[in-house]
């Protein structure tokens, strides 16, 4: 019985509201599919090029090369940092001598640009020895679909609005209620399980994320 409501069967006499039901539910699938969207992206569009070696001193030569693979598809080349008192390059003590000023990128003296591939990602967050671009990187990635063009925020604020209206067209008091709709779980025991990890959780981020999931299940 519960899946047939769940389809709208209890409504049959009322066509009005079914089709009502049936528009939500359509909107929640589009929601979806522009979330995925956003997401996908939102991770193509980042960039971040990087001309100071001394920063990637110990990420992986494979990752330095993807990485300087990268900028040459953006039409970078290298050129000595003025910055500088003298060239710097990932590798120390230095491979080979700096090139010239517009030669193509190496994986040794770059440019260098960073890109959410999962495997560059993952290498620079474990291997990059400066925490600034660590951060940076990792902000990024959290917030990546966040912004115009592709910000999901207006999206999950329809999604969330939309899930309240089914359930309380199927008259539950919460969209939790209409996914747990014949699991043992429910949004009472939800919070409990939330509330026993959070607790002693060190991470800031994971607090944060935990935070967020009981807003959810609320």
């Amino acid at each position: 019985m519960a899946s047939m409501r769940e389809q709208g069967v209890a409504f049959a006499r009322d066509p009005v509201t079914l089709r009502y039901l049936n528009h939500l539910e359509d909107e929640e699938a589009e929601l979806k599919r522009q979330f995925v969207y956003n997401v996908a992206r939102g991770t193509a569009a980042f960039h971040l090029t990087l001309r100071d070696g001394e920063h990637l001193r110990g990420v992986p030569q494979p990752t330095l090369a993807a990485m300087a693979e990268a900028a040459q598809k953006r039409n970078l080349t290298y050129s000595s940092p003025s910055f500088l008192i003298g060239p710097s390059g990932a590798m120390h003590p230095p491979l080979s001598a700096p090139p010239l000023d517009g030669a193509a990128p190496t994986p040794e003296w770059g440019p260098w640009t960073v890109t959410f591939d999962p495997w560059v990602y993952d290498s620079m967050m474990a291997y990059c020895p400066s925490r600034r671009i660590r951060q940076l990187l990792y902000q990024s990635y959290e917030s990546r679909a966040s912004q115009e063009p592709w910000n999901n925020v207006p999206v999950v604020e329809r999604m969330l609005k939309v899930r309240h209206g089914r359930a309380r067209l199927l008259r539950l008091s919460s969209y939790t209620d209409l996914v747990d709709r014949g699991r043992m779980a429910s949004p009472h025991k939800a919070n409990e399980f939330l509330d026993a990890i959070l607790t002693p959780v060190a991470s800031a981020a994971l607090r944060t994320l935990l935070q967020v999931l009981r807003l959810m299940v609320d």
